[in-house]
């Protein structure tokens, strides 16, 4: 038992030693410009999906994205951009809890000509900043700001302009290598999870975790080549040593013999890699086909709709009754959060409102907002009572927005909800609810998407009431 003596008083030493501080200040998408054509990507009937959102690896994390196809490093997950981004001005100067919205959990920080919107910005960035989850160290893309472009609507002529972002969005690449079949994971920078101390980001392990981890593996791994016996009590003390100095570098250590021998690669790098295995549930690509949804069936382009700004285009033909996106939400309490003052909120009238409200629905009779975190807020409104006068072309509308289908298993639960449970969902920075948009009729390859039918039922919260897309103070424009 000497020699188990030494070695525990060398895991005492690793488990002392003072952690590498983390220089990096929370994540922010890279300024690097690409440039992403007008004209929607290229359009035929037979297009593989390859990005799919499904339920994530990460235990307990809700959906995520995931790749169905190898991606190189330095790679596009898609050919540019799929969403513009959209600015949100000084929102922590209004006086806004953080227990009535959960935006604030998904905003990253504004980049590029963002910077320059106001004194504090921030961004919403659908699709791969908001549905990707982090993993300290698997994450896989980063983000670059694509240009600006504020030609799409003219100024002085159209009454339109400045209702929607002129911001081009963020073209995603992969940062490493990823394999088909990998789940795709933002980097938040740890101090995101630091910055939410006494909540659930206190246990997701860091990569300083994963790296004590894996030497202490190595140190366990001596015990094999001494005289002492290695066995499932044995490891449960290291664990249970462990665990008065790191909870988390314990909870990813082996306590059997069984464990130990599936994680004991050989080397130090194998044996952290196997570690962090551990920490998700591996998805092939037939099981992502089957449960997922896809994510790229539509891409932005000029709209054929004139001083509309960009449009959905389809990347494939679909026929009456396909779905072609999907829209997982974000709620906001009060549409009031919205408005926008020049210095101080107790002495001021409004002067505006943020462009957010633009590409969220809601209803003239109640202030709740639920916010589409998909590129879904590519899709232009188009009325049936306009058919065939230029807007909308002779075919009308082709598509409809409802609550998601059994893709989503959490929307049904909370459609139950009354108000009341959803403002503590939200205060609890929970998010539940997810539409879907359906064909309405068939829909050929390279075709701009365009909607009418809304959403409603909206149970307990918004009975019998239909949601739509607002614009300024305007919500029931059908």
């Amino acid at each position: 038992m000497c020699k188990l003596a030494v070695l525990l008083v060398s895991l005492f030493q690793l488990l002392l030693l003072q952690a590498k501080p983390d220089c990096s200040q929370d994540s922010t998408l890279s300024n690097t410009q690409t440039c992403l054509d007008d004209a929607p990507s290229t359009a035929n009937d037979s297009y593989e999906c390859s990005l799919y959102v499904a339920p994530s690896s990460i235990p307990g994390a809700g959906s995520g994205l995931f790749i169905t196809r190898d991606v190189e490093e330095g790679e596009g997950i898609l050919p540019g951009s799929d969403a513009p981004s959209i600015v949100i001005c000084d929102i922590d100067s209004y006086g806004i809890s953080t227990k009535d919205y959960v935006h604030h959990a998904y905003y990253w920080s504004g980049g590029g000509l963002a910077s320059f919107e106001c004194d504090s910005v921030s961004e919403s960035v659908v699709s791969f900043g908001a549905m990707s989850n982090y993993h300290t160290s698997l994450y896989n893309i980063k983000g670059y700001v694509e240009p600006y472009d504020d030609t799409a609507s003219n100024r002085f002529s159209n009454p339109g302009a400045g209702a929607f972002s002129y911001y081009g969005g963020h073209h995603f690449k992969a940062s490493r290598n990823i394999d088909a079949g990998e789940e795709i994971f933002a980097d938040y920078g740890q101090g995101w999870l630091d910055g939410r101390e006494g909540t659930f980001a206190d246990n997701v392990p860091r990569e300083d975790d994963f790296n004590k981890a894996g030497s202490i593996l190595g140190i366990i791994r001596k015990l094999t080549n001494s005289e002492t016996t290695l066995d499932d009590e044995i490891l449960t003390l290291i664990q249970n040593v462990t665990e008065a100095f790191s909870g988390r570098v314990a909870s990813l250590l082996p306590n059997t013999m069984n464990e130990f021998e599936n994680l004991a690669k050989g080397t130090f790098d194998e044996d952290v890699k196997a570690i962090v295995d551990t920490t998700v549930t591996n998805r092939n690509v037939k099981w992502i086909k089957e449960h997922g949804v896809c994510m790229e069936y539509i891409s932005p382009g000029k709209s054929t709709i004139p001083e509309a700004g960009k449009g959905a285009f389809s990347k494939t033909s679909f026929k009456n009754g396909d779905l072609i996106a999907p829209a997982p939400l974000l709620q906001i309490m009060d549409r009031d959060f919205m408005y926008i003052y020049e210095d101080d909120k107790s002495t001021e009238e409004p002067s505006g409102q943020q462009i957010l409200l633009n590409y969220c629905f809601g209803h003239k009779d109640s202030k709740l907002l639920l916010c589409p975190q998909s590129n879904i807020i590519l899709i232009n409104h188009c009325s049936k009572r306009k058919v065939g006068d230029g807007e909308c072309s002779d075919k009308g509308p082709n598509a409809k927005i409802q609550w998601a289908s059994g893709w989503d298993a959490d929307t049904p639960l909370w459609l139950e909800m009354s108000l009341e449970e959803l403002a503590t969902a939200t205060a609890d920075v929970s998010r539940g609810l997810s539409m879907e948009v359906i064909a309405t009729r068939d829909i050929k390859a390279g075709e701009e998407v365009r909607w009418i039918q809304l959403a409603c039922d909206f149970i307990h919260i918004m009975k019998y009431m239909c949601l739509t897309f607002i614009f300024g103070d305007q919500s029931d424009f059908y």
